[in-house]
């Protein structure tokens, strides 16, 4: 099974978070038990592998609740900023990040304004999902410094009959089959990228 990545792609040298699904794990996943029998049945026969590269931002964010202040790092996606965020203990550093030589990174398409916008929406969403109305306060957010720019891998499967084909998408780090967002964004690059 060889890689799908667009023959045109340059390949590029990207600071990526250390996955934590090896190539053989994604394999198992996409074609291996009882999941890998259903998802053959419904979306075809697996095809092919390969690794994808989704740029991440890492901002220091500080919440204030009255007395109380907060302080996360916090990773977005500089595609669609859509995706899960990202939340880290640490800055992301040393071990848990890994020098890559790839054609399969996806370029940053948001500007810093919009993703900054976007990270203070998601964050005070998610603020009123565990407070209510009146755990979010104008200024209550503060989107502070950006501490690490870098990509988290992603494993692609690509799966079908004739001429048909589907997707489906693993995050390598949190060892889980993405949704909807994640198929779509990776759709949308393929097709940009022919």
């Amino acid at each position: 099974m060889t890689p799908a990545a667009p023959a045109s792609s340059p390949a590029t040298e990207i600071h990526a978070l250390r996955p934590a699904v090896t190539r053989d794990d994604a394999l198992r996943t996409f074609g291996g038990g009882l999941m890998g029998t259903a998802r053959s049945l419904a979306l075809g026969p697996l095809r092919s592998i390969a690794d994808l590269y989704v740029p991440l931002d890492v901002f220091r964010v500080r919440v204030t609740r009255g007395a109380r202040r907060e302080t996360e790092l916090l990773g977005i996606d500089r595609v669609t900023g859509a995706l899960d965020l990202y939340r880290f203990d640490d800055e992301p550093g040393g071990d848990a990040v890994v020098t890559v030589t790839t054609r399969n990174a996806i370029g940053r398409a948001l500007p810093d304004a919009i993703v900054r916008d976007r990270l203070q929406t998601r964050v005070a969403r998610m603020l009123f999902q565990r407070s209510g109305f009146f755990g979010v306060r104008a200024g209550a957010i503060a989107i502070e410094a950006r501490v690490a720019e870098l990509y988290v891998p992603y494993w692609v499967g690509f799966f079908g009959r004739g001429d048909e084909a589907r997707i489906v998408v693993i995050d390598a780090v949190r060892r889980r089959v993405e949704g909807p967002k994640a198929r779509r964004l990776v759709y949308r690059w393929l097709m940009e990228s022919r």
